[in-house]
């Protein structure tokens, strides 16, 4: 029975079925998992995925993609469809530039923008005003310094690995002051907790059954020197390469 599934044509090409299914995904999980903010980047490659499945892997062939999908969507609910997903897909230019009208009109998105708009300016309905009605219109139009022909270069010329949308609402976002520093906040968040379990790593390492007397302050500053020598470390060890797993020829791995 073994041996006649190992040689069975029909198996290995469900095998590579799976393969081609799973690279998009696997990547997306490397993304969150990577030492970069990952909240710009989550939802917008878990739809990038979703369109990859269906129309390279499946030919647009809804009898073949339909499970699939409903499983990624039903494991998706509550998990990376938040308010801060959607405003991070929003606000992240990458995205937002390249399909205005779906993103920019999409009623689910909004009702997550208007959310996130009164958590960061509660009880201020005078700035939550200039926000959505005068601030992101600006953002939709690409209106002002969001216009300007360096600004867009610096979205279109980059992939995901290479831009940085922090950086890119810190250049040209002054004329939205308010929704400059919203997008900020948002787009530096992280959407895995394995950053704080390596800083736990960290501290194990520095508080042990011989040194269990140190001082608070002085036990942070031991921490938070030796783990951000350790990202220093890996950041000049890594500077010319490539993730291999989040690289298209990622199945060479």
């Amino acid at each position: 029975m073994a041996y006649a599934t190992v040689v069975s044509i029909s198996f290995w090409k469900s095998i590579n079925f799976c393969l081609l299914v799973f690279r998009p995904l696997v990547k997306v999980l490397r993304l969150v998992d990577s030492d970069i903010p990952s909240m710009p980047w989550l939802y917008g490659e878990r739809q990038a995925t979703i369109k990859e499945i269906k129309e390279d892997v499946c030919s647009g062939l809804e009898k073949n993609y339909k499970s699939i999908i409903n499983i990624i969507e039903s494991k998706s609910k509550g998990r990376l469809d938040f308010s801060l997903h959607l405003v991070g897909y929003l606000l992240n230019t990458y995205y937002f530039a390249k399909n205005m009208v779906d993103i920019g009109d999409d009623a689910t998105i909004m009702e997550a923008f208007l959310d996130c708009v009164e958590k960061f300016f509660p009880d201020d309905l005078s700035t939550q005003g200039i926000v959505s009605d005068d601030e992101l219109i600006k953002y939709k139009k690409l209106e002002g310094m969001f216009g300007r022909k360096q600004s867009i270069f610096a979205y279109e010329s980059k992939c995901v690995n290479e831009f940085n949308p922090t950086g890119w609402w810190s250049n040209y976002g002054d004329s939205t002051p308010n929704l400059k520093k919203m997008a900020i906040r948002i787009l530096s968040l992280t959407t895995s907790s394995s950053g704080c379990e390596r800083n736990w790593s960290t501290f194990e390492g520095v508080r042990t059954k011989k040194r269990n007397r140190l001082g608070l302050e002085r036990l942070s500053h031991l921490v938070y020197v030796q783990f951000n020598a350790k990202l220093l470390y890996k950041k000049q060890r890594v500077s010319n390469a490539k993730d291999v797993i989040q690289a298209d020829n990622c199945t060479k791995a």
